[in-house]
């Protein structure tokens, strides 16, 4: 009985050993398969919502992100809107820009943006624009975080 257990214990041993030999193997592969499985989607928060709409400005473009109120239930009554310009190498030193949120609809407001020093100023803002623009260089863009309140909150 007690070369029974012995047997066994070796070869559970055994067993355990080619597992882990084969997972670092195998692992790669299933990585793969798993995060192709499973895509994770990067928080609105992060990157600023869908790009709702892209306006050719003769050497660069502008491209206006869906607003973002995301909670971790529902929504918050205030929230962000992200505007940017692209490509980098192209922009010019000073940027104006009139920014309209729904098509056919007059403008939700005015930004002028200093893309040397990465400041902005807003002009004439709506009901739901409040604070001063955030500006950031990205890899081939330039963005600006506006803070909006949720007009469906409102």
């Amino acid at each position: 009985m007690k070369s029974l257990k012995w047997i066994f214990g070796y070869v559970i041993a055994a067993g355990y050993i080619f597992l882990t030999v084969a997972y670092f193997f195998l692992s790669q592969k299933l990585e793969i398969k798993f995060i192709n499985t499973f895509p994770a989607k990067l928080s609105p928060k992060f990157t600023g919502g869908e790009v709702t709409k892209m306006a050719e400005r003769g050497t660069y473009k502008f491209f206006l992100q869906k607003p973002v109120f995301d909670a971790l239930i529902g929504q918050t009554s205030e929230g962000f809107l992200q505007i940017g310009w692209t490509p980098l190498k192209t922009l010019p030193a000073a940027i104006s820009e009139d920014v309209v949120l729904e098509d056919g609809k007059k403008p939700e407001f005015h930004i002028d943006v200093d893309t040397k020093n990465l400041k902005g100023t807003i002009t004439n803002p709506g009901s739901l624009i409040f604070g001063e623009p955030e500006i950031a260089k990205l890899t081939d863009s330039i963005v600006a975080r506006i803070k909006m309140h949720n007009p469906s909150k409102q």
